[in-house]
């Protein structure tokens, strides 16, 4: 049967609930981090998995809008610090700089202040 307009083939779908399972299981398994590290790794995995093809040179933009998006949900779940060494580690491969690294954390620090 021909497609019609607006109708989508279930097998062009990408189903990747299995995918955060295994990503979950295997972070659960490293005994040598924290569960605060854990738990911003997860959050960071989960917000990346959808942007397929990602080139290293968007990181700081996409940085900047997880930091955005996600800012309350750090503060919330007192992440900042192990969000700051995430970006810290991604600084050291020189893949963001400094100022990133600083708004990033501002946008953090802004909701943060506004919980308190």
């Amino acid at each position: 049967m021909p497609f019609k307009d607006g109708d989508v083939d279930s097998e062009d779908e990408i189903c990747t609930h299995w995918l955060e399972q295994l990503n979950d299981e295997t972070l659960d398994e490293l005994s040598e981090v924290s569960d605060k590290e854990k738990q911003m790794m997860k959050i960071w995995n989960r917000y990346i998995e959808p942007q397929r093809g990602l080139a290293d040179r968007n990181l700081p933009d996409v940085c900047l809008q997880f930091a955005k998006t996600r800012a309350r949900q750090i503060a919330e779940l007192e992440l900042r610090n192990e969000f700051a060494f995430h970006l810290l580690n991604i600084l050291e491969f020189k893949l963001i700089d400094s100022a990133c690294v600083t708004r990033c954390l501002g946008f953090v620090d802004k909701v943060t202040n506004k919980l308190c």
